[in-house]
């Protein structure tokens, strides 16, 4: 498995830096964009910038092109970067997520070489290449991850106060990027969960 996964990675990285060439399109090159704006206007949010279906950018693959404008062009290379530390950290967090849910090593794996496969044409351009979707993704993954580390350390040895602090500022990055859709996919579903905790406890 751990050979499967770096031969993954490895065509992984092949796919962000040369293959999505030929596939890139707007809605990719979207971050490159707004990385000049912020950088050419000097605001993390420019005034001027219009923003699709309700989101302010508040978290997103633009923030890991920005440090290094001042040093290379910003174009496909720094494009496949962004990418690239987005699966990075996603990566980073499902394992995380899998070690505080105490899965298996062999499973946590299996689940590590499913990701890095790309599990499908349409995943893994909207998750590794076009980026979007891999921004959400990475979210939902650490939410959780800081959820259920607080949540066992309430019921071991006492309210972990890093994990709580993570899981409130992950929250807060999803609110204030499209608070309308975080209300629907991360609070209601978060409130029903509390109520089904209390209920059995």
């Amino acid at each position: 498995l751990s050979l499967v996964i770096v031969c993954n990675i490895a065509m992984l990285l092949f796919y962000d830096g040369v293959t999505y060439r030929s596939m890139m399109h707007s809605d990719a090159a979207s971050l490159n964009m707004m990385a000049d704006e912020v950088y050419r206007t000097g605001q993390l949010f420019p005034a001027e910038w219009n923003y699709p279906n309700g989101d302010l950018w508040a978290f997103y693959g633009h923030l890991f092109i920005l440090p290094l404008l001042p040093f290379a062009k910003n174009g496909f290379a720094m494009h496949a970067v962004a990418v690239a530390v987005t699966g990075a950290l996603i990566l980073v967090g499902v394992w995380l997520l899998a070690g505080i849910l105490e899965i298996h090593l062999a499973l946590r794996l299996l689940l590590i070489a499913v990701l890095t496969s790309g599990v499908s044409h349409l995943f893994a351009e909207q998750v590794f290449g076009q980026h979007t979707y891999g921004i959400v993704l990475l979210l939902l993954v650490f939410q959780f991850y800081f959820f259920f580390r607080y949540w066992r350390s309430v019921a071991s040895q006492g309210p972990d106060g890093w994990a709580l602090a993570g899981f409130c500022a992950v929250l807060f990055i999803v609110f204030l990027s499209n608070p309308s859709r975080a209300m629907a996919t991360n609070l209601a579903p978060l409130i029903v969960g509390f109520l089904f905790w209390g209920i059995h406890l």
